[in-house]
């Protein structure tokens, strides 16, 4: 009977050794998992801050774009205000007389 009785022992002995040894493999993977998890939340931190930036930068695009539309309407109505002669030889002088003094014309090289 005692002999039995070491026997047993001893397999529960293994077997406490086996459990010991799990235990320690799953607190191992549960460290890894939790600082892959932490380096997820940076990450994701990192994406949701430059969505950010790009949201606000996608809004002042189109608020430019807005803005320069309703300044090309603007310029579209006073260039519309000009009546050019098509037999002038120099249509560039009919300009001239609307722009202000300071204002230097450029003429084209491709005339």
């Amino acid at each position: 009977m005692a002999t039995q009785t070491a026997k047993i022992l001893q397999n529960a002995a293994e077997k406490s050794q086996l459990v010991e040894q799990a235990i320690q493999e799953i607190a191992a993977a549960s460290s890894a998992q939790a600082q892959a998890i932490e380096q997820i939340n940076h990450g994701l931190a990192q994406v949701s801050a430059i969505m950010q930036t790009n949201a606000a930068s996608a809004e002042e695009s189109s608020a430019s774009s807005q803005e320069l539309a309703a300044q090309a309407q603007t310029l579209r109505q006073e260039v519309g205000k000009f009546k050019l002669n098509k037999d002038s030889s120099d249509d560039i002088t009919c300009i001239e007389k609307f722009v202000e003094p300071h204002t230097e014309i450029v003429k084209s090289p491709y005339r």
